[in-house]
């Protein structure tokens, strides 16, 4: 199964703190053998620029969109979010694909 990956649309989405942006969206679809059995699964990462943090999971962002309420513009800064897409099932073996990122910066 090979999974292919588009969007987000924007690479980078500029805000003032407190107010909020819109959610991120990915579209993912398989191709292959077994791609009819292959259940796609989602993962948000992030990443605070400026840190010597990798990126980290956010908890309960697992779906194609990440939602607003998941993404900080609480205080300056930039940030960077990706998501992580994998497949699973019945005789299902894929590579994870990542999308594009999307730095989100809180002036």
């Amino acid at each position: 199964v090979v999974i292919a990956v588009t969007g987000p649309t924007d690479s980078l989405v500029t805000t003032t703190t407190g107010v909020a942006v819109s959610a991120i969206s990915v579209s993912a679809t398989t191709t292959g053998d077994a791609s009819t059995a292959a259940s796609l699964e989602y993962q948000w990462y992030k990443k605070v620029v400026g840190t010597d943090v990798a990126f980290v999971t956010i908890d309960g962002a697992t779906s194609a969109t990440l939602p607003a309420s998941n993404i900080d513009v609480a205080s300056t800064g930039t940030t960077i979010y990706y998501c992580r897409v994998s497949a699973t099932g019945d005789g299902v073996s894929a590579d994870p694909v990542a999308s594009k990122q999307v730095t989100v910066v809180v002036a």
